[in-house]
């Protein structure tokens, strides 16, 4: 029986958040008359509302064949809180009921389902065996418990599985991803095909889950558990009953899922939320130590940049509000100016009154002769050359006086750096001597007698 095509819906990892504005107005008509007043009022109240995505509770439930070593790096799971032991609620279903822990304070065992995992085909090192019967009677035993129906979401992890909770919880509220719909997700992107299931974790809202129960009859009429693969019998089903299949190829690092031939090993992507395989404790947990560590590293280092970003806009802010201030103050003592410049030149009074008394002042002033302005003017301006001529007289006798200093500073500079006539005679005589005597011709010669 061929499943009909799944309905796939992508979400990318954004977050979701729903806000609703709202607001009150009230309005009164009033209508009067001589007899009587009639008052209508309409009210339109809303309410503003902020809804902000709650974090997922995860049902985590691993499933255990009793004759290999998976029991093991349960118990060691169980030990260091990790794997499914990090979600809101997990089971542990075996074909043999084993301990998971002795205790102290209480002991805990696996749960009890009655296929045989050994028969199926069961163990970390066969990825490939086909365990559909015990799939379907663990889900069985998980709807005779219920416990699930509490949660949001299901995820169904592989006794090998590194798995980190904390990070899918973030996941899902980053997409939007509401419980309410039946949703389960693809995690590989194999090279056949455009989508794949990979058993090592699978997850399923709390709708899809309910979903498989009310057609799991159907889904084992028409599939056969028996016949294939347990991830290929559960994304069949669901395509089957028309489950919406999101799709998420980060979610899990694995193996057999390794398009891009990218190492699982060393566990260093913080994008996924689980790692596969690691078969062995010492695998797993230097896995698990490597993701944790690489996971704080990468968180402390954006908060360092978150803060170092919010530090930034606050001496942004601060700066703008400085510079707001200055310019405020700026504006201030300019208009302050302004109002003094006001007071020191007060305003003309241009009132009538004012006017009247301006005119009649001014009539009262007897006003001067032409004849005697002319000669008032000529005055002044005799006085004014002759100060004039006085102020160019004094600089050219200033002028004079330091020429003739001047003069008399090379002079005395003449004296002191060349020698006199009656010196110039006397080296004269000497050489007209030294040359008669010593009959000497050449000039060098006559100046080494002269300096001896």
């Amino acid at each position: 029986v061929e499943a009909p095509a799944p309905k796939v819906h992508v979400l990318h990892r954004t977050s979701t958040n729903t806000t609703t504005r709202a607001a009150t107005h009230a309005t009164t008509v009033t209508h009067s008359s001589p007899t009587r007043t009639k008052t209508h009022t309409t009210t339109q109240t809303a309410t503003t509302t902020s809804t902000t995505v709650p974090d997922p509770k995860l049902f985590c439930f691993t499933i255990l064949g009793s004759d290999d070593n998976e029991v093991s790096l349960m118990r060691e799971q169980l030990a260091r809180g990790a794997g499914i032991y990090g979600c809101d609620a997990w089971s542990v279903y075996s074909d043999e009921k084993t301990w998971l822990t002795p205790g102290p304070p209480v002991r805990l065992d696996s749960t009890l389902v009655t296929a045989n995992a050994s028969s199926a085909g069961g163990g970390v090192n066969n990825s490939r065996y086909k365990d559909s019967p015990l799939f379907v009677r663990a889900w069985e035993k998980m709807r005779e418990e219920g416990t699930f129906e509490k949660y949001d979401w299901v995820v169904k992890v592989n006794a090998d599985t590194v798995f980190f909770p904390d990070r899918l919880k973030s996941l899902l509220k980053q997409r939007g991803e509401s419980p309410r719909n039946a949703t389960f997700f693809a995690n590989c992107q194999a090279a056949d095909k455009s989508y794949s299931v990979i058993g090592a974790l699978e997850l399923f809202s709390v709708e899809a889950a309910k979903a498989y129960f009310k057609g799991a009859d159907r889904c084992e009429t028409l599939l056969r558990s028996d016949k294939v693969e347990e991830t290929g019998f559960i994304s069949k089903c669901m395509n089957l009953l028309e489950v919406d299949m999101a799709t998420d190829f980060k979610l899990l690092r694995d193996g057999d899922c390794n398009t891009n031939n990218v190492p699982v090993f060393p566990c260093i992507d913080n994008d996924a939320v689980a790692f596969h395989p690691m078969p062995s404790p010492s695998e797993y947990f230097t896995c698990w130590g490597q993701a944790s560590q690489h996971f704080k590293d990468a968180q402390v280092e954006a908060a360092v940049a978150a803060k170092a970003s919010l530090q930034l806009a606050q001496e942004l802010k601060a700066e703008e509000r400085e510079a707001r201030e200055f310019a405020e103050g700026a504006f201030a003592d300019k208009g302050e100016d302004k109002s003094q410049g006001k007071s020191r030149h007060p305003k003309v009074d241009t009132s009538k009154s004012a006017k009247e008394d301006r005119s009649k002042h001014a009539k009262e002033e007897p006003s001067k002769p032409k004849a005697e302005s002319a000669k008032e003017e000529d005055t002044k301006s005799k006085v004014k050359n002759a100060k004039e001529l006085e102020y160019l007289q004094g600089e050219g006798k200033h002028r004079q006086q330091r020429q003739q200093q001047d003069k008399e500073v090379h002079q005395e500079a003449n004296v002191e750096h060349r020698p006199e006539a009656e010196h110039v005679e006397e080296f004269e005589t000497i050489a007209a001597h030294i040359m008669e005597t010593e009959q000497v011709d050449d000039s060098e010669e006559v100046a080494t007698h002269i300096r001896k």
